[in-house]
């Protein structure tokens, strides 16, 4: 069986994510996460804010878009609503990046992350970027040919 681009372009932030975690359970054995991980918890949350922040915009920017000719050929191709289910994606991976750096942040307060913790702090981080990765890949060529 042939793998067809579309299905490519819908799973490879999911497969991406898991391969990380993968990798980095078997180059680590999920051991190397830090002995104090409320710093690196912090500016996780900052950085998954900016995401849902970045992505609210770029949403914003493909709603203006809807009476240009680009939109319109998106959708008339039926792509426009597989657009916003990807930016819907990647709006929740970055939310629940922030609610588990959230959570362990006031949750650690030991300071000593369970390999659990760890796993599924990894996995929301790698699967929030590789979804956002998707969505801002998608949107410059949308812009690109926009103008």
């Amino acid at each position: 069986m042939k793998i067809k681009p579309i299905h490519f372009e819908r799973s490879w932030p999911y497969v991406g994510a898991v391969a990380f975690v993968c990798g980095w359970l078997y180059l680590t054995g999920g051991s190397k996460f830090p002995s104090d991980p409320l710093p690196m918890l912090a500016a996780a949350g900052t950085v998954a804010s900016v995401l849902v922040g970045f992505i609210i915009t770029a949403e914003t920017i493909v709603l203006s878009l809807t009476g240009s000719a680009v939109f319109r050929k998106l959708v008339a191709t039926g792509y426009a609503a597989m657009l916003f289910n990807y930016l819907h994606e990647a709006l929740w991976g970055a939310l629940g990046f922030l609610v588990i750096s959230f959570v362990g942040f006031f949750s650690l307060a030991d300071g000593i992350a369970p390999k659990w913790f760890a796993i599924l702090f990894v996995a929301f981080a790698a699967c929030s970027i590789l979804l956002f990765v998707r969505i801002a890949t998608i949107l410059s060529k949308l812009l690109k040919n926009a103008s």
